[in-house]
């Protein structure tokens, strides 16, 4: 397509989408897995829809979406294997034949963790290479947090539905200490979520059900072997639907939302933003995105490198291009 006054002024637009965000003093663009079998790009502060991506080969398994800022490039697991996608785009990059478990990307980007059956895998995210070993005492799994290319966290419930985490070092191929977590989480509704590693110090929170109520479990390191645990109590959320499992996404200055079904409908996706102790900032529900009923893991993108940025610009010109030839 040439590039007449047109295309200058979709550009135009699409970057002024993007600069309309420093009024918050931050961008953030979260990937949405939604019920299709797709990805959304889903601005949160704009609630807008930046288009979709995704396999052809299935729904995304699990509905995991995992994403590297270094180059843009985003991993999705479906039931015929793990794609690599250019993000902005939504061309595939690379795939492999294996289908993969709950998998999430190290900070670094230099490799993918994964926890399935009883094993727990680590691949190149870009040759899709892999090696595994067993978990100890694992039947079931419900997050892998990566502290570093070397090291992650790792949670899991025992034969008798017992919640652990545990340190994995891949270099010298060991586990630490098992340590109990400290409060009775219903078994499968543990939502995804991901870790922020700030120098060497690692956050990560995910949101489960104990009883009637949402808790977050935040989970911190300094050192990728030794992890604290905390909890808060987000009450019963009576806006979500009580049968669909919810997902914690990070959101800016220590913010984070939970998002997942409205009460309403399942094709009515709701979104809470909180402060990090639990304060309500607002929310609202959308029909942009419709994510999965059950538990699934998304990815955020919080204030982006000038490459994010030129994503954002792309992924709102190629979503107006559409809308004007429709």
């Amino acid at each position: 397509m040439p590039y007449n006054s047109n295309m200058r002024c979709l550009t135009l637009i699409a970057f002024t989408l993007v600069a309309s965000g420093s009024a918050f003093a931050s961008y953030e663009l979260m990937l949405l897995p939604t019920s299709n079998g797709r990805v959304a790009r889903f601005d949160p502060v704009s609630q807008i829809g930046l288009g979709q991506y995704g396999p052809t080969n299935g729904a995304i398994l699990r509905g995991q979406v995992n994403y590297r800022a270094s180059d843009g490039i985003s991993w999705l697991t479906t039931s015929g294997g793990t794609t690599s996608f250019d993000t902005g785009t939504g061309t595939p990059v690379n795939s492999s034949n294996f289908p993969s478990g709950i998998t999430r990307i190290s900070p670094e980007g230099g490799r993918l963790f994964e926890v399935d059956g009883v094993r727990i895998y680590r691949t190149d995210p870009d040759t899709l290479a892999q090696n595994s070993t067993n978990v100890p005492n694992a039947a079931a799994f419900n997050f892998v947090a990566p502290y570093s290319n070397n090291s992650c966290l790792i949670g899991y419930a025992d034969s008798n539905l017992n919640n652990f985490v545990i340190s994995y070092n891949a270099v010298t191929n060991t586990f630490g200490t098992a340590l109990a977590v400290g409060l009775g989480f219903t078994a499968g509704s543990f939502g995804g979520a991901q870790s922020l590693k700030v120098g060497s110090s690692m956050t990560y929170r995910t949101i489960g059900k104990s009883g009637g109520t949402n808790v977050i479990a935040t989970f911190a390191s300094t050192d990728g072997i030794n992890y604290n645990q905390s909890f808060l109590s987000l009450g019963a959320l009576p806006q979500f639907s009580s049968t669909a499992t919810l997902s914690m996404m990070l959101g800016h200055g220590n913010t984070f939302y939970v998002v997942g079904d409205d009460i309403s409908a399942a094709t009515t996706t709701r979104i809470s933003w909180y402060r990090s102790d639990g304060t309500n900032i607002g929310t609202y529900t959308t029909t942009a995105v419709d994510v999965p009923t059950g538990a699934w893991s998304g990815y955020s993108i919080i204030a982006p490198e000038p490459s994010s940025l030129g994503l954002l610009a792309v992924s709102a010109l190629m979503l107006m291009r559409r809308r004007k030839k429709a």
